[in-house]
C-alpha cells in the first residue's frame, strides 16, 4: 500500500528498531495493563540496560572493517 492508502486507513509502520520498539511500548498502556505496574517497569529498565548494552559493544565486524582505516 502506498503511504496515503495506509494513511486512510489508519495504519501505522512497525518501529524499526529494538529501541523504537521499547519506547513504544514503554509509552503504551497495553504493557502496563498485562504486566501491572511494577513489573512493567522493571520489565522496561531491563531492556533499556540491554538496549544500551547493545549500542555499546563493538562487534568482530567492526573491528575488522575499521581497524584498517586508521
Amino acid at each position: 500500500m502506498s503511504k496515503d492508502e495506509l494513511d486512510a486507513r489508519g495504519i501505522e509502520n512497525l518501529p524499526t528498531s529494538l529501541e523504537a520498539a521499547l519506547e513504544r511500548f514503554a509509552t503504551g498502556e497495553i504493557g502496563k495493563q498485562t504486566f501491572g505496574e511494577h513489573a512493567f517497569n522493571e520489565y522496561v529498565a531491563l531492556k533499556q540496560a540491554e538496549c544500551d548494552d547493545y549500542r555499546l559493544a563493538v562487534t568482530d565486524w567492526e573491528v575488522a572493517a575499521y581497524q584498517s582505516k586508521f
